[in-house]
């Protein structure tokens, strides 16, 4: 009765994902998810799980196979035991490949040693996959129940699957930006996504106008990116692009550095100094965080607005300007305006056109581009060997929260890139996110991808079923329906000790290449 209930929960569990996945839209996340249901429920030990569309693109997910296994596997696709099943369309199984007569002269099969197999095909109009298991000693693939649990999963995950792909297919193959990109200069901003190409659209037409700009959006989106991006496209574009942030110094050296003085105009000015608007000339200012800056200074930036020149500090002789103005703030200027933070006629003259920089959360389909990059650009900054990024790292970062939207990612993968290469990795992992020292709170903020979340609930379940039964290793895994090895393997892999020995360690996250 407890085994049926078991895997009644466990069904109930697939479905609940099945249901709650068609608003996805991303074989990343769905995946890896429905691949370790699938195990739970079969009693498999390792899986392996591929889609192909009808151009040969694939997507693939493995669980608990070494690297060397997963590269047998995917070498071997084509005259394997997988291809079997796709020749034939029917369900491969057999408690021993090694014995099986259809399979034993395979060299594949004879150097992985390969026994108890289950493969399950997927066929559709647009998509043709697999989901293979092996398994040991607790694993029957010729058990009437698993039979019919992959068939009737197999039935269920099918449209789903296409549905899935082809509503992946355009944003993710198709760069909405291509366009744009052959025509303009867009240096410095990567992605692909249609809520990109409508900002670079706006910006693309305004570049050639000589007016003020106003961008705004959330800290970290790219609006100095952009900035650049419009003074390479104005007539401006062979003269100065200088950046100052307004709220990066006190009201006392902001004017000087605005402006400039001359010498004797303050007490440290033992020399004239150029200010920005002097270095900027015939280019582009870009006044970044303007909502910070001092309500006196404003008047001074009116003044340069209005007449086109201005004051060094210290000076009672004007300099005409020659520059284009962009401004950029991650504020509600309107709202500064009422509660008069912020001076009504200077928001007008800034705001002759504004831009809107949409954040990370809205261009979804920009992040891997952006990781990607990131990974690469890291790499090159700090002398490292090549380093790319699993599936896994690609799902936890989908799925976490980018407050500093675009700056947070970047600091977030070169950091992981770096502890990367101390653990002499090649690939980012799950672990490089959160090192060792990261708190439990900021662990548990990464854990967001559905594999992540399986397994900890999984390490959790094995933890008080062992804790129930006195750590009984025999009666654990008869009633849990495991083999006692794979229970050893989970106690292992989960790293349990009993309470009165040594308390549980932290939590161990997943990993999946």
């Amino acid at each position: 009765m407890e085994k049926l209930n078991r895997r009644l929960l466990l069904q109930n569990k697939l479905y609940r994902h099945l249901l709650t996945a068609g608003c996805k839209n991303n074989f990343d996340i769905f995946l890896p998810k429905l691949l370790n249901l699938f195990i739970s429920i079969t009693g498999g030990s390792q899986a392996y799980m591929e889609f192909q569309d009808n151009r040969g693109k694939s997507f693939w997910t493995y669980q608990s196979f070494s690297n060397s296994e997963i590269q047998n596997i995917r070498n071997t696709i084509s005259k394997g035991i997988i291809a079997e099943a796709l020749k034939n369309r029917t369900v491969v199984q057999t408690v021993s490949a090694l014995s099986d007569p259809r399979f034993s002269s395979r060299e594949s099969v004879r150097s992985a040693k390969i026994e108890a197999v289950l493969c399950v095909p997927i066929h559709t109009d647009q998509i043709q996959g697999v989901i293979y298991l092996q398994g040991g000693n607790g694993f029957r693939p010729y058990d009437d129940e698993n039979i019919r649990d992959s068939r009737l999963i197999v039935d269920h995950i099918t449209p789903l699957m296409e549905q899935i792909y082809l509503n992946r297919k355009k944003p993710t193959d198709y760069d909405h930006t291509a366009c744009l990109r052959k025509q303009y200069n867009i240096p410095g901003i990567i992605g692909r996504s249609m809520p990109l190409k409508r900002v670079l659209k706006t910006a693309s037409k305004v570049a050639p106008l000589n007016l003020n700009l106003l961008l705004t959006g959330e800290s970290g989106t790219g609006k100095t990116q952009l900035a650049e991006m419009v003074h390479q496209n104005s007539p401006r574009k062979n003269s100065p692009f200088v950046e100052l942030n307004c709220a990066s110094l006190p009201e006392t050296l902001l004017e000087n550095e605005l402006f400039g003085s001359v010498e004797g105009g303050h007490s440290s000015a033992t020399r004239p100094v150029q200010g920005k608007v002097a270095a900027a000339r015939g280019g582009t200012l870009f006044l970044d965080e303007i909502g910070e800056l001092p309500f006196n200074i404003q008047a001074k930036l009116l003044q340069l607005l209005h007449s086109g020149f201005y004051y060094p500090l210290g000076s009672s002789k004007q300099v005409k300007a020659d520059i284009r103005i962009i401004t950029a703030t991650n504020i509600n200027l309107k709202k500064a305006v009422q509660q008069k933070k912020f001076r009504e006629d200077l928001f007008y003259r800034i705001n002759v056109f504004s831009i809107h920089m949409p954040n990370l959360s809205e261009r979804g389909a920009d992040l891997t581009d952006l990781a990607f990059f990131f990974c690469k650009e890291s790499c090159q900054k700090h002398g490292l060997p090549e380093i790319t990024i699993t599936p896994s790292v690609l799902n936890i970062l989908y799925n976490k929260t980018w407050k500093g939207n675009i700056r947070e990612l970047k600091h977030a993968i070169e950091s992981a890139t770096i502890y990367a290469a101390i653990d002499g990795k090649r690939k980012i992992l799950p672990s490089h996110l959160f090192p060792d020292n990261a708190t439990s709170q900021e662990q548990n903020e990464y854990i967001s991808s559905f594999k992540e979340a399986t397994l900890l609930f999984q390490q959790e379940f094995l933890k008080k079923n062992l804790e129930v039964r006195n750590w009984n290793i025999s009666r654990t895994s008869r009633e849990l329906s495991i083999s006692r090895s794979q229970l050893n393997n989970l106690i292992r892999t989960f790293r349990l000790k009993r309470k009165a020995r040594l308390q549980e360690t932290a939590n161990v996250s997943p990993h999946l290449v």
